[in-house]
């Protein structure tokens, strides 16, 4: 029998509170299984123009978004190899929710986690409207995290 590749697990962070538990359980299922696990940090491409564009040139904008982004990565991170796992994390910038999807793909997933936010609207009352879409989207197995 050939060997079978270890199916990677995605986790979307984005600094708050459901994403952090979104990373403690791929870090457990990680831990567990053996599963690689990738953190993402998506943002929006900045809007930089008129006279922003004096103050801050694109490039400073997505400079100043990827130092938050790594921010917001560090914590995972460092609880993911305190646990013994070994991740791989990224900044990204486009549309969060396809975004999402596409890096899953890029790095052959088997998963996406993402937390939700429940934003309480008639269409997201269970969950963030990124979640939503992300579910819509992926051809991948998504697992919510409250």
């Amino acid at each position: 029998m050939g060997e079978r590749k270890m199916e990677k697990l995605l986790v979307a962070i984005d600094g708050s509170a459901p994403s952090e538990r979104a990373a403690d359980h791929a870090i457990r299922l990680s831990a567990k299984y053996g599963m690689p696990v990738h953190f993402v940090t998506v943002f929006p491409e900045p809007l930089v123009y008129g006279e922003v564009e004096i103050y801050m040139t694109k490039d400073k904008a997505k400079k100043i978004q990827t130092d938050r982004g790594l921010e917001f990565l560090r914590p995972p991170l460092e609880r993911a190899r305190a646990a013994g796992v070994e991740p791989t994390s990224e900044v990204v910038f486009g549309d969060i929710a396809p975004t999402i999807v596409e890096t899953g793909k890029a790095h052959g997933c088997a998963a996406i986690i993402i937390g939700t936010r429940g934003m309480g609207t008639i269409g997201n009352l269970l969950m963030g409207s990124v979640a939503s879409k992300v579910v819509h989207l992926s051809d991948l197995p998504v697992t919510l995290i409250k």
